[in-house]
Formats: C-alpha cells, sequence, structure tokens
C-alpha cells in the first residue's frame, strides 16, 4: 500500500512536472498562468488534465490517509475533496474563450483550498518546535500569494502559482515529517 510521503511525492512531482514542462516549452510566448500555458492547443490540455487527474488524485488519497485522525480531520478531508473536484473540473476546462471564466472559478477553488488546507494542517496537528514553526510560516506565505498576485502584474502570475504550490508540498513535507 502506498504511504502518504509516498503519495505526496507522486503529486508533488505530477503536478511540478507537468507544470515546469508547459512553462518551459512556451517560455518564448509566455503567458499569464499556467492554465493559459495549457490551452494553446488540444494536446497541451490533454497533458494538463492528466497531469492534474495523478497530481489530485495521489494528493486526495495523501488526504485521506494522513489526515485521518488528525485534530480537524473531518474538515481537512472535507476541504481536500472539494479542492479535488475542483482541481479535476478546471484542468477539462480550457482557459480561453467564453468558457474562461468557467475555468478560472474552479481554479480559484482549489487554490483557496490549497490555502485551507496548509493553514489548517499547520495550525492543528501537532508537531515538533521546529516544525511546527516552518509550516505556519510557510501557511503564511501561501496567504500572504493572495496579494501578491494582485500587486504583481497579471503576465507574471505563473511565477506566483509555481512558488505558491512548491511551498504548499513544502509545508505538508514538513508536517508529515515533524509530526509529534
Amino acid at each position: 500500500m502506498l504511504n502518504p510521503v509516498l503519495l505526496l511525492t507522486v503529486s508533488f512531482l505530477a503536478a511540478n512536472v507537468m507544470h515546469g514542462y508547459l512553462l518551459y516549452r512556451q517560455r518564448d510566448d509566455r503567458k499569464p498562468t499556467i492554465s493559459h500555458h495549457a490551452a494553446k492547443s488540444p494536446r497541451t490540455q490533454l497533458f494538463y488534465a492528466l497531469g492534474h487527474i495523478v497530481a489530485a488524485t495521489s494528493f486526495y488519497m495523501f488526504a485521506r490517509k494522513f489526515f485521518s485522525g488528525t485534530p480537524q480531520a473531518g474538515a481537512l478531508i472535507v476541504v481536500s475533496t472539494i479542492g479535488y473536484v475542483a482541481d479535476i473540473i478546471q484542468a477539462f476546462i480550457p482557459a480561453r474563450g467564453k468558457i474562461e471564466k468557467y475555468h478560472e472559478f474552479f481554479a480559484y477553488i482549489m487554490a483557496f483550498s490549497v490555502i485551507i488546507i496548509a493553514v489548517l494542517a499547520a495550525f492543528t496537528i501537532p508537531q515538533a518546535p521546529l516544525a511546527a514553526f516552518v509550516s505556519k510560516t510557510l501557511a503564511g506565505c501561501l496567504v500572504l500569494s493572495i496579494p501578491a498576485s494582485n500587486i504583481i502584474e497579471q503576465r507574471y502570475f505563473y511565477r506566483i502559482q509555481m512558488v505558491s504550490l512548491i511551498i504548499f508540498y513544502i509545508g505538508l513535507y514538513v508536517i508529515v515529517l515533524g509530526i509529534t
């Protein structure tokens, strides 16, 4: 059976390799969001959707295993479920044209789910003192990504997306490895 660290690692790699590949392949045609890079063609959209299926499903499996039995387990699993569903839906809706607003709606639900999970886990799961400090600091950085995304030029939003995603996963690794 897959353990939580392995599931988290699969999710981390699937999300970051897929996003990194899209950004790298289109480095000469920079778009404001990763989703806009995915919407370039049916092929890139499918790659994006498949990457999100793997990343979101392995994360959801991680959440079900790891958060069970922790304080606020119910809330963490419910928010993870909402984020999972929203992530899969947004991955299949291209970020272009008239349907882009639906993509954005589900993408924002997924993004807020990530922030809620990070904050709730960092502040409710008992951890060693150093791990608690680091995970709470990283959760705070995720909360600050919201105003930061409104301050920077929209064409650089993909950078906030990538950094926030990496911070989210590092925070969860700290929590998993620092649990008391």
